[in-house]
């Protein structure tokens, strides 16, 4: 009795009898905190319907199915859901459940189990996943802006690259033809760069 005080969260017994009949047999104390249930209330929570309505809505199918397909194979349950936080409370908090099925001699489905809070680790993905889209958001925005200044910078240069070209056909001085091949060689590596950025923008 000691140990099933001291371990965290609450351990239960859960029986099926042949009549189709659900009740917990067993209930550690720290049912009460997982369950928001009062010292005086683990006493009268013997019925798996008082569990049930505890369930948040949207998670009751999942709970529902998941157990009824453990009772069928006798395999291990295991689920996420989410209950109510207090007596009269609408706020919900995260539980981990999981328990191995038996079954007895006399015909009875025995389940051995736990149920464990686990709202800051859910509140700890969500956070990770409110800055893993966040990351993802910034770096499609760095990724657009890339490729727009790219594309922008692009025409120019192009516009530039056709000018010098036109100036190569005509007369000029020497010092002039080693202007315009200075530029030339700085707009060609130029247009190289944003090719070369554009295509990793793509990748």
């Amino acid at each position: 009795m000691n140990l099933t005080d001291q371990v965290p969260g609450g351990l239960y017994q859960l029986v099926l009898n042949t009549e189709g009949q659900m009740n917990f047999s067993f209930l550690s104390k720290g049912i009460n905190s997982v369950l928001g249930l009062s010292p005086q209330k683990i006493h009268e929570f013997t019925d798996i319907s008082s569990a049930i309505s505890k369930v948040h809505p949207q998670d009751l199918p999942q709970v529902i199915m998941s157990s009824v397909a453990s009772a069928r194979k006798l395999e291990p349950w295991q689920c996420q859901f989410r209950v109510k936080s207090g007596e009269n409370n609408q706020e919900y908090q995260w539980v981990l459940g999981a328990a191995r099925p038996q079954a007895l001699e006399n015909g009875d489905m025995v389940w051995y189990g736990y149920l464990t809070d686990i709202s800051k680790q859910k509140e700890f993905e969500a956070k990770l996943d409110e800055a893993r889209m966040a990351a993802e958001k910034a770096n499609q925005i760095k990724s657009d802006f890339l490729s727009m200044i790219s594309h922008e910078l692009r025409t120019p240069l192009n516009a530039i690259s056709g000018s010098v070209y036109s100036l190569f056909q005509e007369d000029h001085t020497e010092n002039q033809k080693s202007a315009l091949n200075t530029i030339n060689f700085a707009v060609d590596n130029l247009i190289i760069m944003i090719n070369d950025l554009l295509d990793f923008q793509k990748n």
